[in-house]
C-alpha cells in the first residue's frame, strides 16, 4: 500500500505539472517539445518557475508576434524564456537574428545584442539587513549575470554562445535581448524575425515588430547615475598598476559598458601618492573628451563622442570615515594644491564638458541617525561638519570658480541640524547625497534653488528599490523614475564589483553573511567565466539588475522629453500614480512598504504613455 501511495503521489505531481505546462499554450509558442514565452525586462523567474503573461503585448500565441516600441538613441530589451517539455525534446538551439526592415529603411541585425542568463543559488536572500524590504521567494536559483553571445575587449571578440544548451526539462533557460536604436534611424514600423534553430534542424520563428516613434533620447544623460568600482579590476587579470596599458584598456572597457547603460563607473583612489599625470591622462583623457565613445575605440551605443557628465577627482577616500582629528593646515594646503593641479589639467586638456566632485569623507557622521555613542554626539558632529567646511574651502582656494564640489554622504537626514549653530550644513555642503531614507525631497529641493547638486544612494523600502538578485526588475528600474519624480540630479550605487574572489558567480556578495544577495555586485568579471563553464573573456559582464537600472534611466529621459514638450502636468500625474511616494517622504508618512506598483503591466503602460508624450509636442 505504501508503494502504491507513493506511485499515486508521483503520478499526481506529474499530472499537475503537465496541466501547468499546458497553461503556457495560452500565451507561448511551442515546437518539437520546446516552449518559448516572451517576457519583459522586469521578469525575474526562478529556474523552475512557470512564466506568466505580464502584458498583452507579450502574448505570442494570440498576436503571433512580439511588438516593441522605442525612441531613437534608446535600447529596448526583452526576454525569451525557453523550456523543454520532456527529456526527449531538443537540448540545444542556435539564435539567428534578421535585420529590421520597414517600407523604405533598414536596421542591421548587428544592433541586437543577446545573452544567456546565469542562475545563481540564493540561499540567504531575506533582505532583513538595514531596511527590511520585500524580496522574491527564496531559497531558489535566480538569473542575474548575463553571458553575452559575443564578448570582447582589447580589440578581441570571442563567440561564447555558438549554441545554447537548454536546461533540463521543466527548467527555464533565459535569453535576454537588447536592441539599440541609433539616433539617426528614420521613424516607422519595422519587421524582423528571431529564429531559434533546434538541434534537430527545425526552427521556431518569432516575428518581431518595432514601432519607432519620433522621440530621441539625449546623448548627455539628464540624470547622473554613478556606480563605484571598489577594488579596480582584481579579478580581471590586469594587475594593479594604473599606468600599465592593460589596466587602462580594462578601465576603458568598463567605462564603455557604463556609457552604453547611461551610467558612469568611478574608481576609488585609496592611495595617498601623487597622481601620475601622464598615465592619468591616458586613462581619463578619452573618457573626459568623449573619444572613448567613438567608432575609433570600437564603441556603439548611446552617447557617441560625448564625454561623461560627472567625474571624481583622483584623491584618496576613507570608507565609513571616522574623524579622529581635524585636518591640519598642511593637509588643507595639500588639498588646495591638488585642486589647483587638477583644475589646471582640466583646462589644459579641454575637459570642460564634465562636472567634477571630490569624494574624501564617506559617511562622515556615522552609519545611523541615532545618538548611540559619544562619536554621534553634537561635539563630534560639529567637528565633522567643520572639517567638511574647511576641506571645501581648501578645494575652492585651489580650483577657481568653485569648480569642484565635495560630496556629503550620510545615513543621517540633514534636516536634523537646521538652524543649529556649528551643525547646520547649509552654506557648507554644495553636493548632497544622503541615502534614500534620509533624502527629504522638500529640504533638498530648497537647496537646488541655490544651484546645489542633489543625489541619493542605495537603501531599501519604502524609500528606494532594492538591488538584490532575488528582486524583480521593477526595483532597480524605480531608481531613475524616483529621481525624475522628485527632480533630483542623480544617484549612486556604493559598489559594483565587490563579490567573493573564489566564487564571483555563486556568491556575488561583499560579505558572506549579508542577506541582501548581490549586494556589492552589479557587474561580473569575464576573466572568471571558466568557473561557470565558459571561455574566459576580458572585460565586464552586465547583470539583469544593471539592465533594469538602465531601463529606469531611459524612462526618466522620456519624462524629461515629455515635460519639454509641454506635457509636464500630465506626465507628472502619471508618474505620481505609479510612484505615489518614495525617499524620505515615504518615511515621513510612516510607510512600511514600498508604495510603487508591483504590477509589471503598470510600468509597461506608463512607459508607453511617456513615450507617446515625449514624441508629441503640445500644439
Amino acid at each position: 500500500m505504501l508503494f502504491l501511495g507513493s506511485v499515486l503521489v508521483i503520478v499526481f505531481a506529474i499530472g499537475q505539472r503537465w496541466l501547468q505546462e499546458r497553461s503556457l499554450a495560452d500565451f507561448c509558442v511551442s515546437h518539437q517539445g520546446v516552449t518559448v514565452c516572451a517576457a519583459s525586462d522586469m521578469a525575474k523567474l526562478r529556474d523552475r518557475e512557470l512564466p506568466t503573461l505580464e502584458h498583452p503585448r507579450f502574448n505570442l500565441a494570440d498576436s503571433g508576434r512580439l511588438v516593441l516600441t522605442a525612441a531613437r538613441n534608446e535600447t529596448v530589451a526583452f526576454q525569451l524564456i525557453v523550456r523543454r517539455r520532456s527529456l526527449l525534446a531538443p537540448a540545444e538551439l542556435e539564435v539567428e537574428l534578421a535585420e529590421l526592415t520597414s517600407a523604405r529603411h533598414r536596421l542591421p541585425a548587428s544592433y541586437f545584442d543577446w545573452f544567456k542568463a546565469w542562475y545563481h543559488p540564493v540561499l540567504k536572500g531575506g533582505h532583513l539587513y538595514g531596511a527590511d524590504s520585500e524580496v522574491l521567494p527564496w531559497p531558489g536559483h535566480y538569473p542575474d549575470a548575463l553571458v553575452p553571445a559575443t564578448a570582447g575587449c582589447f580589440d578581441r571578440q570571442t563567440t561564447l554562445l555558438p549554441k545554447v544548451t537548454l536546461a533540463a526539462a521543466g527548467h527555464n533557460t533565459n535569453l535576454w535581448f537588447d536592441l539599440f536604436i541609433p539616433r539617426g534611424q528614420p521613424i516607422g514600423n519595422y519587421q524582423s524575425t528571431i529564429k531559434l534553430i533546434l538541434d534537430d534542424g527545425s526552427a521556431l520563428e518569432i516575428p518581431l515588430e518595432l514601432r519607432l516613434l519620433e522621440a530621441t533620447l539625449p546623448d548627455r544623460p539628464s540624470i547622473e547615475a554613478v556606480g563605484e568600482l571598489y577594488r579596480s579590476y582584481a579579478l580581471e587579470g590586469v594587475g594593479k598598476a594604473r599606468d600599465s596599458a592593460r589596466w587602462i584598456a580594462m578601465a576603458h572597457c568598463y567605462q564603455q559598458l557604463a556609457h552604453r547603460h547611461r551610467m558612469v563607473f568611478l574608481e576609488r583612489w585609496d592611495d595617498i601618492h601623487d597622481v601620475d599625470w601622464p598615465a592619468y591622462i591616458r586613462y581619463a583623457g578619452p573618457i573626459l573628451d568623449g573619444s572613448l565613445f567613438s567608432k575609433e575605440y570600437g564603441y556603439r551605443g548611446t552617447g557617441e563622442n560625448t564625454p561623461v557628465a560627472i567625474w571624481r577627482t583622483p584623491w584618496e577616500q576613507g570608507v565609513d570615515f571616522h574623524l579622529t582629528e581635524m585636518p591640519s593646515p598642511e593637509e588643507l594646503d595639500l588639498l588646495a594644491r591638488r585642486a589647483a593641479r587638477f583644475q589646471q589639467e582640466v583646462e589644459q586638456q579641454g575637459w570642460l564638458d564634465t562636472d567634477y566632485f571630490a569624494y574624501i569623507y564617506d559617511e562622515l557622521v556615522g552609519p545611523t541617525d541615532e545618538t548611540q555613542s559619544s562619536d554621534d554626539s553634537d561635539d563630534y558632529v560639529r567637528r565633522a561638519h567643520t572639517a567638511m567646511h574647511q576641506a571645501q574651502a581648501a578645494i575652492d582656494r585651489g580650483a577657481d570658480r568653485q569648480a569642484i564640489d565635495l560630496i556629503w554622504t550620510s545615513h543621517s537626514d540633514p534636516r536634523r541640524w537646521q538652524n543649529i549653530p556649528g551643525l547646520d550644513l547649509r552654506g557648507t555642503v554644495r553636493f548632497w547625497a544622503p541615502n534614500g531614507s534620509a533624502a527629504a525631497p522638500d529640504f533638498l529641493a530648497s537647496r537646488q534653488q541655490y544651484g546645489e547638486r542633489i543625489w541619493f544612494y542605495h537603501d531599501g523600502h519604502p524609500a528606494v528599490g532594492i538591488h538584490s538578485v532575488n528582486a524583480s526588475g521593477i526595483e532597480m528600474r524605480s531608481w531613475g523614475l524616483i529621481t525624475a519624480r522628485y527632480r533630483f540630479d542623480g544617484h549612486f550605487m556604493w559598489a559594483l564589483n565587490l563579490g567573493q574572489d573564489e566564487a564571483p558567480f555563486r556568491m556575488p556578495n561583499y560579505l558572506l553573511g549579508d542577506d541582501r544577495y548581490g549586494n556589492g555586485v552589479m557587474v561580473y568579471p569575464g576573466k572568471q567565466l571558466p568557473k561557470i563553464g565558459y571561455e574566459a573573456v576580458p572585460g565586464p559582464l552586465p547583470s539583469m539588475r544593471l539592465k533594469a537600472w538602465r531601463r529606469g534611466l531611459q524612462d526618466a529621459e522620456l519624462i524629461t522629453l515629455a515635460r519639454q514638450n509641454g506635457h509636464a502636468e500630465k506626465v507628472d500625474a502619471l508618474l505620481e500614480q505609479l510612484i505615489p511616494v518614495a525617499l524620505g517622504a515615504a518615511i515621513d508618512q510612516g510607510q512600511q512598504r514600498a508604495q510603487w506598483s508591483r504590477k509589471h503591466a503598470d510600468w509597461i503602460d506608463f512607459r508607453e504613455q511617456a513615450l507617446q508624450l515625449a514624441s508629441q509636442p503640445l500644439q
